[in-house]
């Protein structure tokens, strides 16, 4: 996901917000396969332009590295991006 910079401290509140939507709306809804239901989860890392970087592709990276970071300490959890 990709947010304007403008208004640091209402960014950083929406985006820890929308995340943990997210991750509640992917553990609670079902995915239904052959008659089955099946619960997902997800970790999400998180980078900021222009603190994080300046171009998408360090950026993404950064996002990427952290996510697996955020696998590592468990799951359904959000990270962000710290040098």
């Amino acid at each position: 996901v990709l947010l304007h910079p403008s208004h640091c401290e209402d960014l950083m509140k929406s985006t820890q917000l929308n995340a943990e939507l997210l991750l509640n709306h992917l553990s609670t809804m079902p995915i239904h396969i052959n008659g089955n239901d099946h619960f997902i989860s997800a970790s999400i890392g998180i980078s900021f332009y222009p603190h994080n970087g300046t171009e998408m592709e360090s950026l993404l990276k950064k996002a990427d590295w952290t996510m697996y970071k955020a696998k590592e300490s468990g799951r359904k959890k959000i990270q962000y991006y710290q040098e």
